[in-house]
């Protein structure tokens, strides 16, 4: 008689107990192994983690911009909209810590079931007034301040962000309060086939401090497209292919373009990877390298680079590792999560 091994899918799942002592699902063994068992306990050391920042933030000023249970989901890529004035007066002090918490669960948090069963991309964007203006769209005239991936079904998600590099950006004006506009969106068919919808629990933390002799920073942004986006715009969709580095030409620092006392610059950007073929953008390890070349030289001053994966694509179980569950991955989902993204992964924050 022979005996053949392997792995068969099944729905068998289990509990954990999380540090205040409450039980939770494990969620879905997809491939049941011992390691599956292993990877709440990870996850919930997270968890306890973004309590414990939290904490440290407590002395931070904390606008809420969806409260617990706000649905996600609209017409096309309209999701809800909320207008926060931010306590921050530019001229006198400085941005020290901005960070994003953002939960995304479901309509029942017992029930899995509840939740959409695709993974999808959720995007928040952000504007704030200039003086004299009434109005901004943080759509079509914002900047992107947040990224996350939902999971496939789970509805456990909870991370922080830390996005102090683009307050510069964002709060611009000279004004003593900051009157912002934000508005977080997904595609409208996320849920809408199977009658299920993401639910939003989403808040602004922002730490200030007199300014003192604290130099604020110069802002570039090369490549900025300020255009009215349509279904796809708000991805920048580019190709990855050997003309892909021409979407990038040079970019010319206005003068000065060092201003004075200022000694390190910084790239900032949300980098992931889309599709699949020809393209292979989702499952293709990209690294990218920015270059600050000085013109009158010639000679390469600043050689900056942007690991594009996390993990590494490639890698068959790339996203369920001890590290990535440890570091926000939603683990035990019931897709293929444990897949190596192209600087993400299904159920976890993108970092800035």
């Amino acid at each position: 008689e022979t005996i053949d091994f392997g792995n068969i899918g099944t729905n068998a799942t289990g509990f954990s107990i999380d540090a205040m002592g409450q039980a939770r699902s494990v969620g879905t063994y997809l491939f049941p192994t011992i390691q599956n068992m292993g990877y709440m306990p990870l996850y919930e050391a997270h968890l306890a983690d973004v309590d414990h920042n939290l904490t440290a933030l407590q002395d931070a000023d904390h606008y809420t911009l969806f409260s617990k249970g706000t649905n996600l989901h609209g017409d096309g890529y309209v999701g809800p909209h909320t207008a926060v004035t931010i306590k921050y007066d530019k001229s006198t002090q400085v941005v020290e810590q901005m960070v994003l918490e953002q939960s995304i669960g479901c309509s029942n948090p017992d029930d899995e079931s509840s939740c959409p069963p695709w993974d999808h991309v959720v995007q928040a964007y952000a504007c704030c007034l200039a003086p004299g203006q009434s109005h901004c769209d943080p759509y079509k005239e914002g900047m992107e301040v947040g990224r996350w991936m939902t999971s496939f079904g789970r509805s456990i998600g909870h991370w922080l962000t830390d996005i102090t590099p683009l307050a510069p950006m964002l709060f611009a004006s000279d004004v003593s309060e900051q009157r912002c506009n934000f508005t977080t969106f997904t595609v409208s068919w996320a849920g809408q086939a199977v009658h299920k919808k993401w639910l939003l629990d989403t808040n602004l933390i922002v730490k200030v401090e007199s300014k003192t002799q604290k130099l604020l920073p110069q802002v570039y942004e090369p490549w900025i497209e300020r255009t009215s986006k349509d279904t796809w715009g708000v991805f920048h969709w580019y190709t990855v292919n050997t003309t892909y580095a021409d979407n990038f030409p040079a970019y010319a620092f206005p003068p000065p373009s060092t201003p004075a006392g200022h000694t390190k610059g910084r790239v900032v950007a949300f980098l992931t990877g889309h599709g699949g073929d020809p393209d292979c953008a989702e499952f293709c390890a990209v690294v990218h390298r920015f270059t600050v070349t000085n013109t009158k030289t010639q000679a390469v001053v600043a050689t900056m680079w942007a690991n594009f994966t996390l993990p590494i694509s490639n890698s068959p179980e790339g996203c369920a590792t001890a590290d990535t569950v440890r570091s926000g991955v939603v683990p035990n989902e019931h897709g293929t999560w444990y897949f190596g993204r192209n600087g993400w992964c299904n159920g976890r924050n993108v970092d800035l």
